[in-house]
């Protein structure tokens, strides 16, 4: 057994030192920045598309079922 932790120890110590030095690949966080980007023009396009009638009926939605809800967890 302690054969096995000697030849184990100074393997292990070499791969996370392998992963501390790895470096992101270039241009990885433009990809990631990109696709943050597109997620928010699609919110912004969706509310857009709702209009201001539509996220005042989606905000009185929400607020009338939390309410609902809320008021029947109320002890009788």
């Amino acid at each position: 057994m302690e054969n096995l932790m000697n030849k184990t120890l100074p393997f292990m110590v070499k791969v996370q030192v392998l992963l501390a030095s790895r470096k992101a690949q270039k241009g990885q966080g433009v990809i990631e920045y990109a696709g943050a980007l597109v997620i928010a023009a699609v919110l912004v396009a969706a509310v857009l598309a709702i209009g201001p009638g539509g996220i005042k009926t989606l905000f009185t939605t929400i607020l009338t079922s939390v309410q609902t809800y809320m008021t029947g967890q109320l002890p009788k």
